[in-house]
Protein backbone atom coordinates (compact mmCIF):
# COMPACT_ATOMS: atom_id res chain seq x y z
CA UNK A 1 0.00 0.00 0.00
CA UNK A 2 1.43 3.33 -0.81
CA UNK A 3 1.11 6.39 1.42
CA UNK A 4 -2.32 7.33 -0.58
CA UNK A 5 -3.69 4.36 0.65
CA UNK A 6 -3.49 2.85 -2.60
CA UNK A 7 -2.93 -1.31 -3.37
CA UNK A 8 0.22 -1.32 -5.86
CA UNK A 9 2.61 -3.72 -7.68
CA UNK A 10 5.75 -3.57 -8.86
CA UNK A 11 7.57 -6.52 -11.51
CA UNK A 12 11.43 -6.17 -13.05
CA UNK A 13 10.71 -7.05 -16.52
CA UNK A 14 14.47 -6.68 -17.07
CA UNK A 15 17.23 -7.28 -14.79
CA UNK A 16 18.64 -4.11 -13.41
CA UNK A 17 22.23 -4.07 -14.13
CA UNK A 18 24.36 -1.71 -11.91
CA UNK A 19 27.86 -0.82 -12.57
CA UNK A 20 30.71 -0.30 -9.98
CA UNK A 21 32.55 1.72 -13.49
CA UNK A 22 29.45 4.05 -13.48
CA UNK A 23 29.63 4.88 -9.55
CA UNK A 24 26.84 1.94 -9.32
CA UNK A 25 24.12 3.41 -10.71
CA UNK A 26 21.55 1.83 -12.68
CA UNK A 27 22.75 0.86 -16.26
CA UNK A 28 20.03 -1.26 -18.08
CA UNK A 29 16.73 -2.98 -16.43
CA UNK A 30 12.75 -2.05 -16.80
CA UNK A 31 10.74 -1.73 -13.81
CA UNK A 32 6.82 -1.61 -14.41
CA UNK A 33 5.27 0.08 -11.28
CA UNK A 34 1.03 -0.42 -11.46
CA UNK A 35 -1.97 0.67 -9.25
CA UNK A 36 -4.48 -1.29 -10.92
CA UNK A 37 -7.42 0.29 -8.86
CA UNK A 38 -6.84 3.79 -10.29
CA UNK A 39 -5.80 2.87 -13.90
CA UNK A 40 -1.73 3.80 -13.38
CA UNK A 41 1.23 2.22 -14.39
CA UNK A 42 4.40 3.25 -14.75
CA UNK A 43 7.38 1.93 -16.65
CA UNK A 44 11.06 2.63 -15.57
CA UNK A 45 13.75 1.85 -18.14
CA UNK A 46 17.10 2.77 -17.03
CA UNK A 47 20.29 3.23 -19.61
CA UNK A 48 19.72 6.51 -21.68
CA UNK A 49 22.30 9.68 -22.32
CA UNK A 50 21.34 13.27 -22.06
CA UNK A 51 20.23 12.72 -25.85
CA UNK A 52 17.26 10.33 -25.13
CA UNK A 53 19.61 7.69 -26.51
CA UNK A 54 20.14 4.37 -25.38
CA UNK A 55 23.80 3.96 -23.85
CA UNK A 56 25.83 0.76 -25.23
CA UNK A 57 29.01 -0.41 -24.40
CA UNK A 58 31.06 0.77 -21.46
CA UNK A 59 29.53 4.14 -21.92
CA UNK A 60 27.85 5.06 -18.07
CA UNK A 61 24.10 6.56 -18.60
CA UNK A 62 22.84 9.72 -17.03
CA UNK A 63 19.33 9.61 -17.53
CA UNK A 64 16.09 7.35 -17.73
CA UNK A 65 13.09 6.83 -19.20
CA UNK A 66 9.53 6.87 -17.82
CA UNK A 67 6.29 5.81 -19.47
CA UNK A 68 3.06 6.73 -17.13
CA UNK A 69 -0.47 5.71 -18.17
CA UNK A 70 -2.93 7.31 -16.09
CA UNK A 71 -6.55 6.16 -17.65
CA UNK A 72 -6.65 7.54 -20.71
CA UNK A 73 -3.47 9.86 -20.69
CA UNK A 74 -0.03 8.65 -21.20
CA UNK A 75 3.68 10.16 -21.84
CA UNK A 76 7.04 10.06 -21.50
CA UNK A 77 9.94 11.84 -19.50
CA UNK A 78 13.33 11.66 -19.59
CA UNK A 79 14.80 11.90 -15.80
CA UNK A 80 18.70 12.28 -14.77
CA UNK A 81 19.71 9.95 -12.42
Amino acid sequence: INRNGENFYTQITQDILFKQQCSWDPCAGVKVHNIPSEGKQATITFGYDANQQTVTGSTCPTHYRIDWVKNNYSGTLYLPL
